[in-house]
């Protein structure tokens, strides 16, 4: 800035650095929905993280989503603006259509920079649809009829889609129908 004989006055700036885009980082949660009827809402929180080096300026995330076929999806922000290292969460509410088949689907979701296209990322979330078969219920007595003083032993089976039911609980009520009193016996 100027010189004497006694000396020199100087300023130094330093730059702010060079800045180098990078792909976001994506997380999705839940990566596998919980087991649901068709036509059932899912939530999936997605997160988006700037990736870009400090000296940049705030990026614009595009999100976006790639469905099966006549399912919608509905996202509560279409866009996230980040500084470098900071996250931000969006969510997306998938619904399938009523009468879907049961299956493991495939949901795509992506985040992409708003300004340069090129920097991407993108994951796969499963959307599971299962029907529950309803139970059937048999029972049997060891004979059809008994005399007083007889045990009777009682069997009760349940079944659901043909295959039997581990660890349903099963209460049996036996009514006493020619007692003069009448009455019940678990």
């Amino acid at each position: 800035m100027s010189v004497s004989s006694t000396g020199a006055s100087i300023q130094v700036t330093l730059g702010s650095g060079t800045c180098t885009l990078a792909n976001p980082s994506i997380n999705v949660s839940p990566s596998q929905s919980q087991w649901v009827l068709a036509g059932s809402p899912v939530n999936f929180a997605v997160t988006v993280k700037d990736n870009d080096s400090p000296a940049c300026v705030q990026s614009t995330f595009n999100l976006g989503d790639t469905l099966p076929s006549g399912w919608s999806g509905v996202w509560n922000a279409t866009a996230l603006t980040l500084s470098p290292g900071q996250s931000g969460q969006a969510t997306l509410t998938v619904t399938s259509p009523t009468g879907t088949v049961d299956g493991f689907y495939n949901v795509g979701i992506s985040a992409t920079n708003a300004s340069s296209p090129s920097y991407t990322s993108s994951l796969t979330a499963t959307y599971v649809i299962s029907t529950p078969v309803p139970a059937s219920v048999s029972i049997a007595t060891n004979q059809p009829s008994y005399s007083g003083g007889q045990t009777v032993a009682i069997s009760v089976s349940v079944t659901s889609g043909g295959n039997p039911v581990s660890g349903a609980a099963v209460s049996v009520v036996v009514n006493k129908v020619n007692k003069p009193t009448g009455g019940t016996s678990t």
